[in-house]
């Protein structure tokens, strides 16, 4: 896919409210109308399809303004490790009030493994690099005998622990995940993973990128959302700015048909929309979101090839700007539905990425998101289990 793709809104990093615009709820004076952040191949002709991705602006700004928590599950394989660098590194330095859980379920049953796989060594690596880079009370280890499937013990973990961001490795040690998604623990994950979205608004990020000097540290970030007219995809885009830092690249990916007229009267209106956004709200005052003020957000129109399916060409969009993440959102319900955890578009999106993916979710009222909690958040009472605590191990102490 050539990088020339598409056609697209660009806005500097001057102006904070490009931030406040897409991310909060809010009324367009010019048009009359609300306004979501979102697009797919959606049909943007009745006001019910555009108010159906909207997330109030006390909701977005308790999203960017709560304490960050994460929880990584490590084995010892190349992207887990990966992961846990860029976690530790990069994310716990830059913010300071955050909290890392770190998860290994071992089971001793596996002689076979190699060193680096084993819950000794790996538990020796994993505390010396924490203890070279974070304070005691900013992190906490739990290394847990297997006793159920891997997947269900993560989730398990979780609804005792809560956290904000679930980071995994894509590669296991018996491989890629990418041709056995539907048996791996990502899945697993996934499929229980509405406890994650009910309990805390928990998003997951696989890393793909074996190599931790591959991943943004020191160098801007580039973050492709996949954007359509639904709260997770809004909930997306919030993910990827909570997770960026100055100066990091924001591409908002908005899929039209190959057979679609890129001048066709809804396009029209979703560039509008977005130019009025940024150009109609001078004024406001809300200190959450000014501190992302310093990202570059990017809107682009990107067309789909003939014979290409929508997946292919965000995936492709990601690699030909060379992405580092792709965010897709996903309808945590729908599992109560009958249906796979992730629909077939965002599924297919994290097969096909080259790069490492985050995936989002959202439930009405299942963040925190009253203006009261928000307003305590502030005052620096964090939600009950983000309080850091002193290291505990549920590995033996090794001696000798």
């Amino acid at each position: 896919m050539p990088k020339s793709a598409g056609q697209g809104l660009i806005r500097s990093s001057e102006n904070y409210l490009t931030v406040l615009c897409l991310c909060a709820a809010v009324r367009l004076e010019a048009s009359g109308k609300n306004f979501c952040p979102g697009s797919g191949s959606v049909r943007m002709d009745t006001h019910r399809e555009i108010q159906a991705g909207v997330i109030d602006t006390a909701s977005c700004e308790s999203v960017l303004g709560a304490p960050l928590k994460f929880l990584l599950a490590v084995d010892g394989s190349p992207e887990s490790m990966a992961s846990f660098d860029y976690v530790v590194r990069d994310l716990l330095m830059r913010e300071r009030g955050a909290f890392l859980d770190v998860l290994h379920v071992y089971d001793d049953s596996k002689e076979y493994l190699p060193p680096e796989y084993r819950r000794e060594h790996l538990r020796a690596v994993v505390y010396a690099k924490l203890l070279g880079w974070v304070s005691l009370d900013r992190f906490v280890l739990n290394w847990k005998e297997k006793t159920s499937q891997v997947g269900q013990m993560i989730c398990d973990h979780f609804v005792e622990n809560p956290a904000t961001f679930l980071c995994m490795g894509f590669r296991g040690r018996k491989g890629k995940k990418d041709v056995r998604m539907m048996t791996s623990n990502i899945y697993e994950v996934l499929r229980l993973g509405r406890k994650l979205t009910l309990l805390g608004m928990c998003s997951l990020v696989v890393f793909k990128e074996p190599s931790v000097q591959k991943l943004p540290m020191g160098r801007p970030a580039k973050f492709v959302v996949s954007m359509s007219l639904n709260k997770a995809a809004s909930k997306a885009f919030l993910d990827a700015l909570r997770l960026s830092k100055p100066g990091d690249e924001i591409h908002l990916v908005y899929v039209t048909f190959f057979t679609e007229d890129q001048e066709s009267e809804h396009v029209k209106i979703m560039r509008d929309r977005y130019s009025h956004f940024f150009e109609g709200l001078g004024e406001g005052d809300h200190h959450v979101l000014q501190k992302f003020y310093d990202r570059h957000i990017e809107f682009r129109i990107v067309p789909q090839h003939k014979g290409e399916l929508i997946p292919q060409t965000v995936a492709g969009y990601a690699e030909s700007i060379d992405a580092d993440f792709v965010v897709v959102g996903t309808n945590a319900l729908r599992v109560d539905r009958g249906k796979e955890p992730i629909g077939s578009a965002s599924l297919q999106i994290c097969m096909e990425a080259h790069c490492n993916i985050i995936i989002s979710s959202w439930v009405d009222g299942s963040y925190h998101g009253s203006a009261q909690i928000y307003a305590e958040q502030q005052r620096g009472e964090v939600l009950k289990n983000m309080t850091p605590r002193l290291m505990q191990d549920h590995v033996p102490p090794v001696t000798g």
